[in-house]
């Protein structure tokens, strides 16, 4: 439900009697380990790491068993035990910033709030260039629905609009406790039909729109294609679908490989709160109108809590009626989109960038 990895060291190996600058401390060590464990040899890493993390057919990458080794050895805990929202949103932020490479800015960029209906929504525009029209992207951000902004996915607005020479319209939706569902789907349903609807005034082509979101922004993704008509496709990554669902992949990953069940369960109450988790607005798996949706690729990584319900999505929208195709990175966990230090998280997005430039050529 957005980018699991929390690199906070533990109050137990420094004690603020010892250490009175300990955030500042913690600050530079993620700054300073973080990057380099995920650019080291692979070969060396899986020294390092020890055996090799298996589930059935996937083998983890060694750089992110690294990763997690460290983490573990730090005495990291998840989004849910820093204390507050704010500062489960602030790590987050630290997050992204480290495990990403720097990125080239897209040639045009603005934010603006858009209006729709009574609805007015935070958006940041990035543009190709001058000249159109262009297909548009709408990207819904993951954060568990609690955490994330436009500043943590920065970054990867910016490749899909270079590299796939798009409009991108990433949308800056209420998150929870403050605003609980369905606010976010409200925000994101009214960005979808603004784009559509305003198409020319933004040198966008109307006949080609995609909506595109990561883990909580896959499930925003899908509720909104079964709500808006004439969208051209969807790409869910790795998205959360069924808050109820028994699987496999939420006993096998429960802990240890980044995105806890323990961090999803606390996302779940912080958006949820009063509603019942089996509305399908919550747990699109179980919607009656995934025949709705525009044709979806869905994709997944194998170290992933939500791995086999975002598999059985795609089983349900293809079983719809509705073109999909899937993938999965056996290789990598919950968040991959922003370790773009790391070879095979990068061709994932590549992978993801594909998908897009297929799906919206003229």
């Amino acid at each position: 439900m957005g980018l699991p990895l929390s690199l906070r060291l533990s109050p137990a190996p420094l004690r603020l009697a010892v250490y009175p600058r300990r955030v500042d401390l913690e600050q530079r060590v993620r700054a300073l380990v973080a990057p380099r464990l995920l650019d080291v040899p692979s070969a060396l890493a899986r020294r390092v790491a020890g055996a090799p993390e298996r589930d059935g057919r996937y083998t983890l990458e060694p750089r992110i068993q690294l990763l997690m080794r460290v983490q573990q050895l730090a005495g990291a805990g998840g989004f849910e035990t820093l204390g507050s929202v704010e500062a489960a949103r602030d790590e987050y932020r630290t997050i992204c910033a480290l495990l990403g490479r720097p990125e080239r800015p897209a040639p045009l960029t603005h934010d603006r709030v858009i209006t729709h209906g009574e609805r007015r929504v935070p958006v940041r525009i990035y543009r190709p260039g001058s000249a159109g029209p262009y297909p548009a992207i709408v990207y819904f951000h993951g954060g568990g629905f609690v955490i994330g902004d436009l500043e943590t996915h920065d970054p990867v607005c910016r490749r899909l609009c270079t590299d796939v020479g798009a409009v991108v319209v990433a949308v800056d939706y209420r998150l929870a406790p403050e605003h609980p569902f369905p606010a976010a789907i409200e925000d994101c349903e009214a960005a979808a039909r603004w784009v559509l609807e305003e198409g020319p005034t933004l040198g966008v082509d109307a006949a080609r729109v995609a909506l595109a979101g990561d883990s909580a922004g896959g499930n925003l993704a899908v509720n909104v294609g079964q709500r808006v008509d004439g969208l051209r496709f969807q790409l869910l990554i790795y998205p959360s679908s069924d808050v109820l669902a028994d699987t496999p992949s939420k006993r096998r990953c429960r802990e240890g490989f980044g995105l806890d069940q323990s961090t999803v369960d606390w996302f779940v109450a912080q958006y949820a709160q009063d509603h019942d988790v089996a509305d399908p607005g919550i747990s699109p798996l179980r919607s009656e109108a995934l025949g709705r949706c525009p044709p979806t690729r869905v994709v997944m990584a194998g170290f992933d809590v939500l791995r086999d319900e975002g598999d059985a999505l795609a089983d349900a929208i293809a079983g719809a009626g509705v073109e999909t195709t899937r993938i999965v990175h056996g290789s990598l966990t919950h968040g991959f989109i922003h370790y773009t230090r790391l070879g095979p998280a990068r061709d994932a997005l590549e992978d993801a960038i594909a998908a897009l430039r297929r799906a919206l050529d003229a």
